[in-house]
């Protein structure tokens, strides 16, 4: 967390990152997540993670909520 308040204070609020997690499974082109250039597949990793990255939002509404 000390890292990531670190980098957040030198970047504009827009850009600063609010919540985050890490995921079950590093992204990989075995299962599917980043293309052979190791680009990531967004559609996929949407799709596959859809309920980890909701919970991001309702964390976040619930923060400002306070």
């Amino acid at each position: 967390q000390s890292l990531l308040d670190g980098v957040n204070r030198g970047l504009p609020d827009y850009a600063r990152v609010q919540s985050w997690l890490r995921l079950p499974e590093p992204l990989s082109v075995a299962n599917g997540l980043l293309t052979e250039n190791g680009r990531p597949k967004r559609n996929a990793i949407e799709r596959r993670y859809n309920v980890l990255i909701e919970l991001l939002y309702v964390d976040l509404m619930e923060a400002s909520n306070q």
